[in-house]
């Protein structure tokens, strides 16, 4: 897709900026001034679809990590009720930590890719803002919660 919407920006650019605005055949002169324009305009507006489509699938793509994270957050800040609840907690932490959480710093890196991309071309609302925000916030929240996550286990330990 980025691809494609560099493609439409340069194309509208060279439709204006190249295009004869008119043409002389033999005694007669073809003004095209009106074809520029909407040719112009076309291409513009697909390029504008296509952005709107990058800018939405961005927000879901955001929206699941956060929610991940959210998740995970969630789930590590539990008290365990019993011994067996501890020790699944347990695990699932330590998974999350030895291979989860790389899974989602390479998400957060293509966030910021597309973040990147879109930047260039299109203006964020405050609520896109915000969900970026959160994404990228999330990552550096995450050892603060391990932290306190090994606090509730070592304290589940010495009550048991």
């Amino acid at each position: 897709m980025k691809a494609q919407v560099v493609r439409f920006k340069e194309l509208a650019d060279d439709i204006v900026y190249n295009s004869r605005k008119v043409i002389r055949l033999g005694m007669f002169e073809l003004h095209c001034d009106e074809l520029v324009r909407a040719l112009s305009k076309r291409a513009d507006s697909l390029c504008a679809k296509i952005l709107i489509k990058m800018s939405k699938t961005n927000m879901d793509l955001n929206k699941g990590l956060c929610e991940e994270y959210e998740a995970i957050a969630s789930k590590a800040l539990a008290t365990p009720a019993n011994t067996e609840q501890l020790m699944e907690l347990k695990n699932y932490i330590i998974n999350v930590r030895e291979e989860r959480i790389f899974g989602l710093e390479e998400r957060i890196i293509q966030a910021k890719k597309r973040l990147e991309f879109l930047v260039d071309y299109t203006s964020m609302s405050p609520a896109e803002m915000r969900l970026n925000s959160e994404a990228f916030n999330w990552h550096s929240r995450m050892p603060p919660i391990f932290e306190e996550h090994d606090e509730i286990i070592n304290a589940s330990k010495r009550q048991a």
